[in-house]
Parts: C-alpha cells; structure tokens; sequence
C-alpha cells in the first residue's frame, strides 16, 4: 500500500469515527427534546392569601317603608286638586277637596239649635237653683244641650273630611280621581308611599338566618348600579311556610329620592373574617370524584389538585379557601392535566414562587 493510500485510508476511518460520534450524540439530544416536548405546557400564576370579609349575599327587591291608600269618608265630587302623581307631599299636605254641598247649611243650623239649647240649659239651671225646675228638668236640658254640641262636633268632622291631607311625608304615587269625578264613602282618592327609607327585602335560609343580628351594617347594590349602606331593622322569626325561608328587612337612607319600590337588588351583610385567594372562576376545575377546586403545581412542576370553598363572589372574581396560603395555581391548560403529571410551568407574571 502506498502512502498515499494510507492517508486516504486514514482520512476515510477519521471521517467514519467522526460520522459516527455524531450521529449517536443527535440521536440523544433529540431523545431529551422528544421527552421535553412530550410534557404539558401550562400557564402558572402566582396567589396568595389576603384578609378578606366573608359576606353573606342575597338577593331581593326593594319595598317602600309604608303605602296606604287615601279613602274617601265622605261623598261628594271632587272640585279642587291641589297634589299631582309624583309630586313629593309633605305630612299634612292638602292633596284635594270634596265639596261641600250642603254641609256648610247644616253646620249654620246646628250652631243655631246649639245656641238655643244653652240659653235653654241656663235658664232651667237657674230656676233649679230657686227650687221653681225639678232636677229632672234641669237633667233632660242638660241632655238636650250635649246632643247639641255632639251633632255640631258631627258635622265639623264632615266638612274637616271633604279636605284630604297626607298622612305622613311620601311620594303622591297614584291618584285615582280628576276634578268632577264623584266619590263614595270608601272609594279610592289617591295612593301615598314613603319611599325614605327604602327597604331592601331579602330572604334567608335558615342557617344563614342564625348569623344575623338586628343593627348589623349592610352593603346593597342595587341593578342599575347605585350603591348604598343600610342597617338590618328586622328579622322574622317565622319561617316562610312554602320557601322554609326567613324575610330580613334593611333599611337604606333615600334622601334623594332616587330610589323606588320594586328595585332588584343584591344584599352582602359581613358576617365573618378569612384568609382566601382572590381568582378568576374561570380557573375553577372538577376532579375525577366531581369535587370544585383548582390545580397547582408544586416543586417538582408536578400538578397537584386542591377541592376548595367559594365563600363569596362577585361578577368577574371569587375568593376561595382550602389552599396554601402561597401557591402557584395553573390558570391555563388545568383542563388538559391529572394529578401528579409533570408538566412545563409557562410563569404568567414574573412574581411567581420561585420553583
């Protein structure tokens, strides 16, 4: 063999080792990336733990704190409207007038015969006193006089009723007659709600019921999104016969005005302090036994399942206990793994726990 040919042959076997080394060495990074590649990329976040106030929420209406219809007590038709519907009336307000007809002719001779009967009363008082009237007859005028004064007492309530006043400071909400409208003894005039304070009416079971205590302070929130304070001002202690719930009254300042009867509204009432986690509802998960909970992962990036309880939420947030007071909770891709699997942790933000 030439030395040439032992250089070529050289050459060849350098190459055919190199080749070889090379190969074997991908071959086994390629194996680490397939392994790399074969584990579940998560998104991780970082919770923990702040104080928070556990609310008992309910949801309700609003009531107005009293209603009472206006009732006609006398007949006659109406001739003057001094209150609109909606107007706000003060107490003793005159709304309307009836008129009077002939009420103010029989009042006119009432006071005359009333009149009459005490000149007839102190003339038989003093003839009683000179022995020339029995004291039977000075009783009978005497009678005579008092049911005088009675039938003049009588007829001044009628005329008083023909003047309609509100009863207590409110709102004029209805008003069933106009002007020319004739009404009956007991027909509806006008309807009359004190809307300050407003109620906030909610109904509790009967265990949340044992929580609550007249005085409490409460928070509503009301549908179109007005926010108020109030205080708890009753709690039946009867049981509602078909819900088996109890009725819980809140009484909320309404100055304004502003708010109304009817309103939906969502009552929290705090009743107790925790530690929890503030999280999306959107991260919430079920296990294989159908229990609500998150999953986390721990120091060996292995996912770990946690069965948790919601003790209050709100329209894009709710706070849950039964974790760790650190931990770093999978917010997505926790759908797609089971408890113990390895997983590649993608941190969400880069106060994450540092495992």
């Amino acid at each position: 063999m030439t030395r040439s040919q032992q250089i070529a042959l050289g050459v060849l076997i350098f190459v055919s080792i190199w080749l070889a080394s090379g190969i074997f060495r991908f071959g086994s990074d390629d194996g680490a990336q397939k392994k790399e590649k074969l584990l579940t990329r998560v998104k991780v976040e970082r919770s923990i733990a702040k104080d928070h106030t556990v609310y008992l929420l309910s949801r309700g209406f609003s009531e107005a704190d009293r209603s009472v219809d206006i009732r006609a007590e006398v007949s006659g038709r109406v001739n003057d409207i001094m209150a609109e519907e909606g107007d706000i009336v003060k107490e003793g307000q005159v709304l309307l007038k009836i008129s009077l007809r002939d009420k103010q002719a029989k009042m006119d001779e009432a006071q005359a015969m009333l009149r009459q009967k005490k000149l007839e009363y102190n003339a038989a008082k003093k003839l009683n006193e000179k022995n020339f009237r029995s004291d039977t007859a000075l009783a009978f005028s005497l009678a005579e006089l008092n049911e005088a004064e009675a039938h003049v007492a009588a007829i001044q309530r009628e005329i008083d009723d023909t003047t309609i006043t509100a009863p207590f400071s409110g709102t004029l909400e209805s008003r069933g007659v106009e002007i020319g409208t004739f009404a009956d003894v007991g027909d509806v005039l006008c309807n009359i709600v004190d809307l300050d304070p407003i109620l906030a009416i909610v109904n509790v079971s009967e265990l949340e019921v044992q929580q609550l205590k007249v005085g409490q302070r409460a928070r509503v929130r009301f549908t179109q999104g007005e926010e108020r304070e109030g205080d708890v001002t009753f709690i039946s202690r009867k049981a509602d016969e078909n819900t088996r719930s109890f009725r819980v009254e809140i009484s909320v300042d309404n100055k304004d005005y502003k708010l109304g009867d009817g309103l939906s509204l969502e009552v929290g009432i705090p009743v107790s302090n925790t530690r929890a986690h503030e999280i999306s509802p959107a991260i919430l998960t079920l296990d294989t036994e159908g229990r609500i909970g998150v999953k986390a992962i721990d120091k060996e990036d292995k996912v770990q399942f946690f069965q948790v309880k919601v003790v209050n939420s709100s329209s894009d947030t709710i706070w849950i206990t039964g974790i760790p007071n650190e931990v770093n909770l999978i917010v997505t891709g926790q759908e797609f793994v089971t408890q113990q699997q390895k997983v590649t942790p993608v941190m969400e933000t880069q106060n994450a726990l540092p495992y």
